[in-house]
């Protein structure tokens, strides 16, 4: 399926995916260090923040933050 496009046209064609995996990382962060963390310590968090794709920010996001 992908064999007939190049480096650069692979890379155009999953460059908005990859934008919004950075902001939703940094978004989540940011958040981390604001935030209160409710399950794991926040160096915890961070670790999951980075390690997983997508669904590390999305745990922490729906798990991780404490509600005011």
């Amino acid at each position: 399926m992908l064999g007939d496009l190049t480096v650069t046209e692979i890379i155009r064609l999953f460059l908005p995916l990859i934008i919004m995996e950075v902001c939703l990382k940094m978004f989540c962060f940011y958040r981390l260090y604001i935030d209160k963390a409710k399950v794991f310590p926040k160096y915890v968090w961070l670790i999951i923040i980075s390690a997983f794709s997508t669904i590390g920010p999305l745990s922490y996001l729906i798990v991780g933050r404490k509600k005011d």
